[in-house]
């Protein structure tokens, strides 16, 4: 279901007339855990952000677009993200604004992560950035965890293991 979302909303650059509320379904079908996808949603929020009008899903996108950029491991876009759209990381939700509610951990840590950066406090904020990582794997629904486990052990805790690994593997070379 999500590949055919992304195909037909992933042309929503080249079609006249397109609102953000559209951009922020199209957001929604994009993977966080494929570099592709994730530099796609990316680009997509920032494009969005800075060429339409800005409607009740702004404040998401921003958060999504800073989201983006720390899993990328992109410190730069970050705090750019940050400072460029920073009326809409005041933490507080207007009644009628779109906000995922399994992504409103943002709310409170995009600003900290900010504050870490600004304040040269690396190693806060790369812990938050882990905790940003696993609610992303937690929330995603990859777990199907409650019900199913191999050798006992949840299949949450085995993405876990296998997130960690790559990471871990990752930062090696």
């Amino acid at each position: 279901m999500h590949s055919a979302g992304r195909q037909l909303l992933g042309m929503w650059r080249r079609q006249p007339g397109v609102a953000m509320w559209m951009v922020t379904n199209y957001t929604l079908c994009l993977s966080l855990f494929r570099s592709e996808q994730l530099k796609e949603l990316q680009a997509s929020c920032r494009d969005a952000l800075s060429g339409l009008p800005h409607d009740h899903c702004a404040t998401y996108l921003a958060h999504v677009l800073a989201e983006a950029s720390a899993l990328l491991g992109d410190k730069e876009a970050f705090l750019s993200a940050y400072k460029t759209y920073s009326g809409y990381f005041d933490q507080r939700l207007k009644e009628e604004e779109y906000f995922q509610p399994k992504r409103r951990h943002l709310l409170a840590d995009i600003p900290k992560m900010a504050r870490y950066l600004q304040q040269n406090e690396t190693w806060h904020y790369r812990q938050n950035l882990w905790k940003l990582r696993w609610a992303s794997l937690s929330s995603a629904g990859v777990a199907g965890a409650r019900s199913k486990s191999v050798f006992g052990i949840p299949w949450l805790a085995w993405w876990a293991i296998l997130f960690f690994g790559l990471q871990l593997l990752r930062s090696c070379q």
